[in-house]
């Protein structure tokens, strides 16, 4: 052979294919022997990798909450800011129209509801309009009570609804939890101010 050809294998070592599965399934420290269980160096890695696993679930868990945090609030903002340019755009009467009428879709959605509470609720938003419209136009007053007494029918077209409306919320207020409202007198009510609102055109 010439010096420095390259040197091939020319036999197949089973002896030391054999050794290395020897020690695989043996354990060997300084001179001596342990046999090592197959199953429990099984068990063992099971468990780190469970391990492992748990930990890598935690970490993803806790960026994931923290994703949809941050996704929650930020869509919010956008809303919050879509809402407010939406209003800053518009003339200040007819932004106030815009609002009013948005309030008054929320107060019927209330009453077309089957559950009684809803029909309070819808009174009660409905009052609280009232009440806005009254101290804008500049009524005279300290409550809602008072500015519809002072009021003059004559320029007032619909004060009559709006003092029966309003002594609907009275009773209600009165009458607390135990006040029984049926869906006839809540709806009649809610027309009542409808009425109201469409003469000041506040719908």
């Amino acid at each position: 052979m010439e010096v420095g050809a390259p040197t091939t294998i020319q036999y197949l070592n089973l002896e030391y294919f054999f050794r290395l599965l020897y020690e695989s399934r043996v354990g060997i420290t300084g001179t001596s022997t342990t046999p090592i269980s197959f199953f429990a160096s099984f068990t063992e890695w099971v468990g780190h990798v469970w391990s492992v696993l748990g930990s890598v679930s935690f970490v993803f868990s806790l960026a994931a909450f923290a994703v949809l945090a941050y996704s929650t609030v930020r869509m919010y903002q956008i809303k919050m800011r879509e809402e407010h340019e939406r209003w800053s755009l518009l003339d200040q009467d007819v932004a106030e129209k815009e609002k009013d009428r948005s309030r008054w879709a929320h107060i019927q959605s209330l009453i077309e509801s089957p559950q009684e509470r809803d029909w309070h609720e819808a009174i009660s938003e409905a009052d609280v309009m009232l009440e806005d419209m009254l101290v804008e136009h500049r009524y005279a007053g300290d409550t809602t009570e008072e500015r519809l007494a002072k009021a003059d029918p004559a320029t007032f077209k619909t004060l009559t609804e709006a003092r029966e409306a309003h002594q609907t919320r009275v009773d209600m207020l009165l009458g607390g939890p135990d006040f029984k409202l049926d869906d006839k007198t809540a709806y009649r009510t809610i027309k009542k101010y409808e009425l109201v609102f469409k003469e000041f055109g506040e719908i």
